[in-house]
């Protein structure tokens, strides 16, 4: 009968305990933090340029561009980037990562979702997705 009380709370507490974030790879947080850093910086050109080197995007001249622009009506609609925040990671394998980091402005945050892949030993990125809406992060 203890046994079975002791493993009952045993379980219970285990299921209370929040999950712990999963950890992205150091040189996609490397790479990101040189972004953003370029971004406080108001260096959006060159934040874009860094963070797309060696990237399928990179290859493709109307996507950076479209990147440029997107950061560009960003940073003018709320304002310069005055600080950003990790906010989580999601794995699969051990070839695709995503990051989201939240920026904040005077105005209004903003959202930013990096996906990055890794065909051999380098990450790249796949994909970036920035908006405003910040109540995607609370599930509505």
């Amino acid at each position: 009968m203890r046994m079975r009380f002791a493993f009952g709370l045993v379980a219970t507490l285990l299921l209370a305990m929040p999950l712990r974030a999963e950890e992205p790879p150091a040189e996609v947080l490397g790479m990101c933090a040189a972004f953003f850093d370029r971004l406080k910086a108001g260096q959006i050109k060159p934040a874009c340029q860094t963070l797309l080197k060696g990237s399928r995007i990179a290859d493709q001249i109307e996507d950076v561009g479209k990147l440029q622009q997107r950061a560009e009506e960003l940073v003018q609609g709320y304002g310069p980037v005055i600080g950003c925040e990790f906010v989580k990671a999601q794995c699969v394998g051990k070839s695709l990562c995503q990051v989201t980091y939240v920026t904040r402005s005077e105005r209004s945050p903003v959202i930013w979702q990096i996906t990055f892949y890794r065909p051999a030993e380098t990450w790249r990125v796949f994909n970036v997705r920035m908006d405003d809406r910040i109540m995607d992060l609370f599930g509505k």
